[in-house]
């Protein structure tokens, strides 16, 4: 399988359009934020579930939920997820000092609440659980009643709890927590700022790969993945016991059969898949890959075609040294702190499925400090990848349609989808010296 030299604008595509001439990220988006309540609502108990970047989203949006109802936030209180294993505390992960005085101007932010609040909450029924993309309106009928009748209210298992398009001052507040309070705590930090450096040893230039072939993605995808029927019944009790409870307990009964969904595009991609699309893209095959991601599904065997398009291949025991990598190892949130910076500030990022919350964190981070070109896998590219690896394609016309459909990006063409994802237009600005948009 013959392939080209790396194409340089594949490690410096332009952007899509001309926003990147009129636009910036904020230093402070906030304008005029409201004075400070002077007698706060109550206090705001938040339990961010999931793996590291999800209990982000939570971290984020209850901040702008704090505000929102004018209550004090205590410290988010990080719930053990049965699926990442994980017991490690905000402090852990982020930088508590950052994040207080980050914010201290917006929202007011206390570690614990005070003895006579801890009676109550043993007393009281003050716990909820947010429905998914909620309105602010939900938080006004069920919170802020609670919170004026007790002085704290309690949100548990709190994933994706609040809806985007939101008020233009809540958006604005989501920027200011996520893209500026929330950093890394400094060791885990310098680990992670390590492991880049380590892989632009010598000037090299890298592609960070984003391989969500984990079971527990693959289970909720609905997708067949090759391995029979007895692969079909393994995801089917992995998604009853682990997945459909709860408020998701009907989630996967309407779900298209998985040839369907592979080929509309629906499905995580593949190691190998990933490989083709680099390769398909023009991807020499001494490009330098960090892979990024757990434990795959499949084991050496599924990453091993991966390996045979790339194999300057690394992962992060590769690029961490040992002492350090031995006291992360049993901690999978840590391990994602490395994961998710390195994919930020590689050279160009590639996920295997955008809707996961690891490349919706990654792709803001770049598009808001202008980090490099990230690739999307098309949903037009599933029908060819299937060819390429049934051999029903020759290799010259799939990368000529590959080519034709994929290119690499800095910024999306669509606004205001999610804050996370794409910070335009709540956490922008018009680039300094420029009075005016022209076309």
């Amino acid at each position: 399988m013959a392939r080209s030299r790396t194409p340089y604008d594949l490690w410096s595509s332009q952007p899509d359009h001309n926003l990147e001439r009129w636009f910036e990220g904020c230093s402070d988006p906030v304008e005029n934020p409201p004075e400070l309540p002077a007698n706060p609502t109550g206090y705001l108990i938040v339990q961010p579930d999931g793996g590291l970047n999800q209990q982000r989203i939570g971290i984020v949006t209850s901040v702008a939920i704090a505000w929102f109802l004018q209550a004090t936030l205590v410290v988010p209180r990080l719930l053990f997820s049965p699926v990442w294993k994980d017991d490690s505390k905000f402090e852990d992960l982020f930088d508590l000092d950052h994040f207080n005085k980050s914010l201290k101007n917006l929202v007011r932010i206390v570690k614990e609440v005070p003895r006579e609040v801890q009676k109550t909450l043993r007393t009281a029924n003050v716990t909820f659980i947010a429905p998914k993309h909620c309105s602010l309106e939900w938080y006004s009928a069920h919170i802020l009643p609670v919170l004026k009748k007790y002085g704290v209210a309690v949100i548990t298992e709190y994933m994706h709890p609040l809806g985007f398009g939101m008020p233009f001052h809540v958006e604005q507040i989501r920027c200011r927590a996520n893209y500026y309070a929330l950093r890394y705590n400094q060791k885990l930090e310098g680990i992670a700022e390590q492991a880049v450096q380590q892989l632009r040893k010598d000037g090299e230039k890298f592609v960070a790969v984003h391989v969500r072939f984990q079971k527990d993605m693959l289970a909720d995808s609905c997708c067949d993945f090759g391995g029979g029927p007895a692969e079909r019944e393994f995801f089917k009790k992995y998604r009853d016991v682990n997945l459909a409870i709860g408020q998701y307990a009907n989630k996967y009964k309407s779900k298209p059969p998985p040839e369907i969904l592979r080929v509309r595009g629906s499905c995580p991609l593949t190691p190998e898949e990933l490989g083709l699309l680099l390769a398909g893209m023009g991807f020499s095959k001494d490009t330098r890959l960090y892979l990024a991601g757990g434990e795959v599904y499949g084991g050496e065997s599924r990453l091993a075609p991966l390996r045979r398009l790339f194999p300057k291949m690394v992962r992060v025991e590769d690029v961490v040294p040992r002492n350090m990598l031995s006291k992360l190892h049993s901690h999978s949130s840590r391990l994602a702190v490395i994961d998710t910076y390195v994919c930020t500030y590689s050279n160009v990022f590639l996920t295997g499925f955008s809707g996961s919350n690891l490349p919706a964190i990654v792709l803001g981070l770049r598009m808001m400090y202008r980090l490099g070109p990230s690739i999307l896998p098309s949903k037009k590219i599933a029908p060819l990848l299937m060819a390429a690896k049934e051999g029903q394609i020759r290799w010259k016309e799939f990368a000529a349609q590959v080519k034709a459909i994929q290119t690499p990006k800095r910024i999306s063409n669509s606004w205001n989808v999610s804050t996370f994802r794409e910070p335009a237009p709540a956490c922008v600005c018009y680039r300094r010296g420029l009075a005016h948009i022209s076309s």
